[in-house]
This record gives C-alpha cells, sequence and structure tokens, in this order.
C-alpha cells in the first residue's frame, strides 16, 4: 500500500488501484449505522433485509467504503427507526 498526501487529500494505491481515503461524514454515517444496528441487535444481514439493500453493501458502509445516495440513508434510517439527520450527526452532538 502506498499512501500519498496532495492538497489536503490522502490517496490510497491498494493493488494498482487509486482510492480516496473516506470523508469525516462518510465516517460519520459509517459509525452510526454500526453503533445503532447493534443497539437494536440487529446483525448486518438483518439490517439489509429490513432496508432492501444487500448484506455487503450493508457492511460497506459501515466500513465507510461506499458513498450513499439520499435514497439509501432514508432506507438505513428507517430500518434503524430513526431521522435520517440521525445518521449524518456525531454521536457527541
Amino acid at each position: 500500500m502506498l499512501l500519498i498526501v496532495c492538497r489536503r487529500k490522502v490517496i490510497i494505491f491498494e493493488h494498482g488501484a487509486m482510492k480516496a481515503a473516506p470523508s469525516a461524514l462518510r465516517r460519520i454515517v459509517a459509525d452510526n449505522v454500526r453503533r445503532l444496528r447493534r443497539d437494536l441487535g440487529l446483525s448486518q444481514e438483518e439490517l439489509a433485509a429490513e432496508a432492501r439493500l444487500h448484506r455487503t453493501y450493508v457492511g460497506a458502509i459501515e466500513r465507510a467504503e461506499r458513498n450513499l445516495s439520499l435514497d439509501n440513508i432514508e432506507r438505513l434510517a428507517l430500518a434503524l427507526k430513526v431521522a435520517p439527520a440521525r445518521l449524518l450527526t456525531p454521536e457527541n452532538s
């Protein structure tokens, strides 16, 4: 793995692929989804079924690897029984 810092952005080269480091907001969403899912006692598979998303997609969200659409934020919020804004808000706010 090779890290390059350029104009406040970290580029990660992994196996010849280039990807940007997750944004702070993506990390907040990832942490919130994981915490809320665990608080409800749901597995990733159960949350995915409830939100009508693929299990591997939920895992990628929790690892901050996916950039979610508003539609998918809403699906996850409904499945987690919270307002969509709660997924976008840092836990300590």
